[in-house]
C-alpha cells in the first residue's frame, strides 16, 4: 500500500511475506491508531491469514495510554467489522522511575518485544512513530522538547530490523491527519486518540489535554495544515 498526501510525502505499508502474527505498538495516539486501522483494512480486504496483536505500555506518567489504545482497537473492530483479525492485546506496566528518559522507555519496550518474539507470539512488529516537523515549525511551539531521534530519519529508520517496520518514519504528522480526513475518520476515530503528554496537574488528572506540550502542539499544527 503506497500512501501519499498533498504535502508531497509518501509512505509505504507492506506486510512481509510469510508473516502471520503482527504486533502493533499502540500508544493510543493518532499515528499508531491509523497504522493499526490500515493494517486491519489491508488484512480484511485481501482476506489474509494474519492476526494483529496490539501491544501497549502503561507508563506511570501516561496512565491513560492503554485505555485509549483499547478504545481504538474496539472502534477498528466495529468500523471494519473485523473482530476475528485481532488476537490478544498485550500490555506492560512501567513505573515512574523508569519513565524519566526516552532511552529507558525504549529499553523496557525492547525487553517486552524480545519476550514476544522468542515465545513466537508475534513474528513481525509495526510501530507508528513519525518524524518531527521542520525545525522552523518546532521553533513556534511553546514546548521545545521533541524526541531528537525523530529529527533526521533515513530509510534505515523505516526498516529498523528484519522483524520491525516503522512506515511513518520519514513522514510527519500531516500525512497521518490527512489519512483521517481521507477515510472519514476525523470525527470518529481521531477524537478517541490522545497525544497529550501534559502533567497530571496540567490535564486535571489526565481528564483533558493540556494544549501546550510538544505533542499537543504537533497535532494542532498538523490539523491546521490539513484543514487550511
Amino acid at each position: 500500500m503506497i500512501i501519499t498526501d498533498r504535502f508531497n510525502q509518501t509512505a509505504k505499508i507492506e506486510i512481509p511475506t510469510g508473516v502471520k502474527k503482527i504486533g502493533v505498538s499502540m500508544s493510543g495516539g493518532a499515528d499508531s491508531s491509523m497504522l493499526c486501522y490500515l493494517l486491519a483494512k489491508e488484512i480484511k480486504e485481501n482476506d489474509l491469514n494474519i492476526i494483529i496483536h496490539p501491544i501497549s505500555a502503561r507508563f506511570a506518567v501516561r496512565p491513560w495510554s492503554y485505555m485509549r489504545a483499547k478504545r481504538v482497537v474496539k472502534f477498528i473492530k466495529n468500523d471494519l467489522e473485523c473482530p476475528e483479525i485481532f488476537g490478544q492485546h498485550y500490555y506492560f506496566s512501567v513505573p515512574e522511575d523508569e519513565c524519566k528518559i526516552d532511552q529507558a522507555k525504549e529499553k523496557h519496550f525492547g525487553h517486552v518485544m524480545s519476550f514476544l518474539f522468542v515465545n513466537n507470539i508475534i513474528d513481525h512488529l509495526f510501530s507508528g512513530k513519525t518524524k518531527n516537523p521542520s525545525k522552523q515549525v518546532m521553533n513556534t511551539f511553546f514546548d521545545k522538547n521533541p524526541q531528537t531521534d525523530r529529527n533526521n530519519p533515513t530509510e534505515k529508520d523505516i526498516y529498523k530490523a528484519s522483524v520491525e517496520t516503522v512506515p511513518w518514519a520519514m513522514v510527519d504528522n500531516r500525512l497521518i491527519i490527512d489519512l483521517y480526513k481521507k477515510y472519514g475518520l476525523m470525527h470518529t476515530l481521531l477524537p478517541i486518540t490522545r497525544s497529550c503528554e501534559g502533567s497530571e496537574t496540567a490535564t486535571s488528572n489526565f481528564t483533558k489535554e493540556c494544549g501546550k506540550c510538544w505533542w499537543c502542539e504537533e497535532r494542532k499544527w498538523a490539523l491546521e495544515q490539513v484543514n487550511g
